[in-house]
């Protein structure tokens, strides 16, 4: 991660930016396991995943992660 500071208009001010390098590899391939794994689960009867609340939210937090993928990669 660089870090750079840049002066602004008021001459007491610095801000402090940082970049970060990502590697866009590992997250299609992570996005790959994710779909993998969502198809798996959409395989389950409905009457399963609802009485498993930790199956829900395992859905609902590999949505999560394959929305913020994709944001990156567009």
């Amino acid at each position: 991660m660089d870090v750079t500071y840049k002066k602004t208009k008021d001459a007491n001010k610095v801000v402090k930016t940082t970049t970060e390098t990502i590697y866009l590899y590992p997250l299609k391939k992570e996005l790959k396991e994710i779909e993998e794994e969502l198809k798996k689960l959409e395989k389950e009867p409905d009457e399963i995943l609802a009485a498993n609340d930790e199956k829900l939210f395992r859905i609902d937090k590999l949505l999560e992660r394959k929305e913020e993928i994709n944001k990156i990669l567009e």
